[in-house]
């Protein structure tokens, strides 16, 4: 098994992942800002990335994406949670850049019709294997896909 990464863990520690935070503070092994690119991992070096209440935080949603689909290995998965636009909760954390929907990551799934009709956003993209409502949370499990 390769490398697993808990990105923005905060104090999620996992122990066996790459547990990674921008605080000091928190119980990362490695303390990088994953706004800043390009990440501190090879490309194709990541088997699986766990990002939990992070998507939401990020300065610009494809350049994360981007970098996720470069460290990740051939059919690597990422799995995503994230509030939900329709829940008040999303709204009152000031630190939150986006707010998503169940059809946030069609964006970057060229099977979906936004995938198809706005393609020039990405060329890295990610098929949706799976995608829920839990509360006020969503949940994505998506798998990269080969560079067409």
């Amino acid at each position: 098994m390769g490398i697993m990464l808990n990105l923005g863990c905060g104090d999620d520690y996992r122990s066996e992942c790459v547990n990674v935070d921008i605080r000091k503070s928190s119980k990362a092994d490695v303390i990088w800002d994953l706004n800043t690119t390009p990440w501190p991992w090879e490309d194709e070096s990541v088997d699986s990335i766990h990002c939990y209440d992070l998507i939401e935080h990020v300065d610009d949603f494809f350049k994360f994406t981007d970098e996720a689909w470069r460290v990740l290995c051939k059919e690597g998965k990422m799995m995503v949670r994230t509030n939900y636009v329709k829940y008040p909760q999303a709204f009152t954390d000031p630190s939150h850049r986006r707010f998503c929907t169940l059809e946030t990551f069609n964006f970057i799934d060229p099977t979906t019709d936004f995938g198809k009709k706005y393609y020039w956003y990405t060329d890295k993209k990610f098929k949706i294997l799976n995608k829920r409502e839990v509360g006020c949370e969503l949940l994505f499990l998506l798998q990269k896909m080969d560079n067409q």
